[in-house]
Order: C-alpha cells, then sequence, then structure tokens
C-alpha cells in the first residue's frame, strides 16, 4: 500500500505513520507546499500524525471499506431500470452521476448518486443502426455539457447524444466496418479532450483514432 500525502501545512516537520506497534516517520520542511510525501506499506496504517518539533499537531485516524458497495444494478442480469446486463464500460461525472454502457440491453443508463434504478439515456433498448438505437455499446462519456459519447461497437461508429435528445449523431466512423481512415472496426472505447477532439479505441483495427 501507498500512502501519499499533499503537505498542506507550512509549519510541518515530520509525518508519522503509525503500524500497530511500529511508526514510521519520513521528514518534511517548512516550505513543503506543493510537495508529497510518501510513504509505502504492505499494511493499513491505523494512524497519522503531524508533528512539530517533536509533538504532534494534528492526527488522523483512517477509515477503510472492508468490501465493496454495489452503486448500480442488482448483480442478476436482466433490462428492468434495476438491472443491468454485461455493462463494459462506466463513467462517472462531477455531480456523482453513473453513466453505464448497458451492452446486452443495447441502450446507455445513468443513475444518479444514491439512486436505487436508472434511466436509459441513451439507445431504445433494441439493438438496430438506428439513430434512436444501439449495438452493444462498449464505451461511454460525458462532457462538461452533458453530452452522451457512446463508443456503438456493433455499429462501428460512435454517437453524440444531446441532454435529453432521443436520438442521437453519428460523430466518427461511417456505420460500415472497414480499416479506412473515416472507419471504425468494434470501438470500445472513447473519450473526448477539452477542445471537442474525439478519441476512440478502434478495438478491431489495433489503432486509437
Amino acid at each position: 500500500m501507498k500512502i501519499v500525502i499533499h503537505c498542506c501545512v507550512l509549519v510541518m516537520l515530520a509525518f508519522l505513520m503509525t503500524f500497530g506497534a511500529k511508526a514510521q516517520t519520513l521528514s518534511g520542511s517548512t516550505t513543503c507546499v506543493g510537495s508529497l510525501l510518501t510513504v509505502t506499506s504492505s499494511t493499513q496504517p491505523s494512524q497519522i500524525v503531524w508533528q512539530l518539533a517533536g509533538a504532534g499537531i494534528a492526527t488522523v485516524t483512517p477509515t477503510y471499506a472492508s468490501a465493496a458497495t454495489t452503486v448500480a444494478g442488482t448483480g442478476i442480469a436482466g433490462s428492468a431500470a434495476t438491472q443491468l446486463s454485461n455493462p463494459p464500460g462506466v463513467y462517472v461525472d462531477a455531480s456523482g452521476n453513473i453513466y453505464i454502457a448497458d451492452l446486452s440491453n443495447n441502450r446507455i443508463q445513468k443513475w444518479a448518486p444514491g439512486a436505487t434504478l436508472g434511466t436509459t439515456v441513451a439507445g431504445n433498448g433494441t439493438s438496430g443502426s438506428g439513430a434512436n438505437q444501439l449495438f452493444n455499446p462498449y464505451g461511454v462519456y460525458v462532457d462538461a455539457s452533458g453530452n452522451i459519447f457512446a463508443a456503438d461497437g456493433g455499429n462501428n461508429r460512435i454517437q453524440k447524444w444531446l441532454p435529453g435528445a432521443t436520438t442521437g449523431t453519428t460523430v466518427a466512423g461511417t456505420g460500415t466496418l472497414g480499416t479506412s481512415t473515416n472507419q471504425l472496426s468494434s470501438p470500445t472505447g472513447v473519450y473526448v479532450d477539452a477542445s471537442g477532439n474525439i478519441y476512440v479505441a478502434d478495438q478491431n483495427n489495433h489503432r486509437i483514432q
């Protein structure tokens, strides 16, 4: 386990981690703002103490989850709003909304924080190549404006869905499998940068477009 601490206290002189009965100290400095202190251990720290001239000035007792928590889906394949079927891709926006490429249901599902069911925000749940359909979507990305980009693997295209839209627009690929620069072959991942450039994991063409 690697613990990385961003130094944020100007007067920090030492960093102490207590592993049961064993303590490990790393030296800091009075100008450590913006730098990192790192310690690696095979066990979880039971306590983190900041020291000044040998005296503790701040103490933190870390907490750890003993197991993962299911945040979407029931764990049983299905097409209900509470279910997913073979989801290979996920994206979480700044508000904590979870967007899931629900592959076998041919849709993109959105789960609000703490929700017990999802809402279909792209695709109609039936496989096809229509503007309102997806066919085995593998990946999903959502930009700052809420536009949804789906790696529509079975249709060899990237579909863009505006917030609240019932149909998508093809923004990469022709919809026909191929190796030309305007074509894709079973795209599995998509990312859009701040300038609007689209990056595609073009799986069967063994390239990033």
